[in-house]
């Protein structure tokens, strides 16, 4: 189990990468995204609308490849009124804290269009998940073990979008993604015992270095 503390300085560390490896690039896109993230499946059960945002580097391998890294994170808040309904839980129950998740990723990404027109893409990325839940307590602050703090799972995600220039360098857009990894049986109380996804919608910029 990855501490708090060690998710933080794993995240700096990879965005400390990721910032220093754009000079020596000859060809590179920065792009950062901001938006509404919206559980489905059974993840829908028991969390509502959050937000995402996200950062990558892109690399052009061909005219209409790149592949690059993306770092993530998303948050949804609790339906504590519906779980604790679900669980049975004694009046002086509350529930706190939010679903949030920190993803670093690879991804391999396909475009059309030209810098001077819209640009298509799509693309399909996998990496580590650091996800965080809520634990349940009661009026005396008795924890109840029945969540996990900061588990490490492999995941992964799909997307797409489009994005019209601005300037020479800069475009912006909008993108959708679905997000998905397994988490087994370590929180069965939310009836997750495969797996969680969620979509995202976001308005994207792209910052084109050449």
């Amino acid at each position: 189990m990855m501490s708090t503390k060690s998710v933080k300085v794993l995240g700096v560390l990879a965005i400390t990468i990721l910032l220093l490896s754009l000079p020596a690039l000859a060809e590179t896109q920065f792009e950062l995204s901001f938006g509404m993230d919206s559980p489905t499946g059974s993840l829908n059960e028991f969390w509502r609308v959050g937000f995402g945002i996200n950062a990558g580097a892109f690399l052009e391998i061909t005219p209409f490849t790149s592949a690059g890294l993306c770092i993530g994170y998303s948050r949804m808040s609790l339906d504590e009124e519906h779980l604790l309904e679900y669980i049975s839980a004694p009046s002086d129950f509350t529930v706190e804290g939010n679903f949030s998740v920190i993803s670093i990723c690879g991804e391999l990404r396909m475009s059309a269009g030209a810098m001077d027109k819209a640009i298509f893409f799509g693309g399909i990325g996998v990496g580590l998940f650091m996800a965080d839940m809520p634990q349940i307590v009661d009026q005396f602050n008795y924890a109840v073990t029945t969540a996990f703090d900061w588990e490490n799972k492999i995941g992964g995600y799909v997307n797409a979008g489009f994005a019209y220039p601005v300037s020479d360098m800069i475009n912006i857009g909008l993108k959708a993604k679905y997000s998905i990894f397994s988490v087994g049986d370590d929180i069965g109380w939310a009836n997750l015992e495969t797996f969680r996804g969620w979509l995202t919608f976001q308005a994207l910029a792209m910052i084109s270095l050449m």
